[in-house]
């Protein structure tokens, strides 16, 4: 009997997380840790007990601090974005992806590490498609951008060969938006649609196996082509 190889999930109750969680069950012991299980990744300490407790070949870092989450000035105009706004978003989701990365290798000796940026740390967004709160940050795009060389420093920098660093940029995952959005952003997408939780799969699912054993540091676009 094959002894399943633990998958940390951090970012495991969003809606990609969650399906994430669900595919890799069978595969995977999964361990799931958010900010809605009380876990607070820019809390030095409660990282440090997450990676202490247990071992870890997989680890995917689908956790973002975005338009969606808390109070939000988004919709401002750059001059009267709020400063501390953006120091809480870069604080998450690049300060504390750092501190996750490095306490993983701390506490293990191998394994493959899924970081997740953005078609928006690709290219920035196109507030035409957007509308009143559900504008786009230019403190998310910036700090998804800065996912890109946080994960590529890991993959080129680590002392020993048994550590895979590597990227993936979804595009805008359909959550029930509405018909006139839906329309509207699928139209400038070549293959006409938004992407699904269930398109990020086998990315996934690649990157985590023995199959990509030379794929290291790479960002993997899975967004139909929007950013193209």
């Amino acid at each position: 009997m094959v002894l399943k190889q633990n998958l940390f999930i951090l970012g495991s109750e969003g809606v990609i997380g969650s399906k994430i969680c669900s595919y890799f069950e069978k595969e995977y012991n999964i361990f799931k840790y958010d900010y809605l299980l009380g876990h607070d990744f820019t809390n030095e300490q409660i990282v440090e007990n997450i990676f202490q407790e247990n071992s870890c070949y997989g680890l995917i870092n689908l956790y973002a601090l975005n338009e969606h989450v808390g109070i939000s000035k988004q919709a401002q105009s750059y001059e009267d974005f709020d400063i501390e706004q953006m120091k809480k978003i870069l604080s998450v989701n690049v300060v504390s992806l750092f501190n996750v990365c490095r306490t993983f290798c701390k506490h293990n000796s191998y394994g493959s590490v899924i970081n997740f940026s953005s078609i928006y740390g690709l290219r920035p967004p196109n507030n035409n498609l957007y509308e009143g709160k559900d504008m786009k940050s230019i403190s998310y795009s910036v700090s998804k951008s800065s996912v890109i060389p946080l994960t590529q420093y890991f993959a080129k920098n680590m002392p020993n060969g048994d550590y895979r660093f590597n990227v993936i940029a979804p595009g805008g995952v359909f959550n029930s938006q509405n018909k006139d959005f839906v329309e509207k952003y699928s139209s400038k997408v070549p293959l006409k649609r938004m992407c699904y939780p269930v398109d990020l799969i086998e990315p996934i699912r690649f990157l985590l196996s023995k199959g990509s054993s030379y794929v290291n540091g790479i960002v993997l676009p899975v967004d139909g082509g929007f950013s193209l």
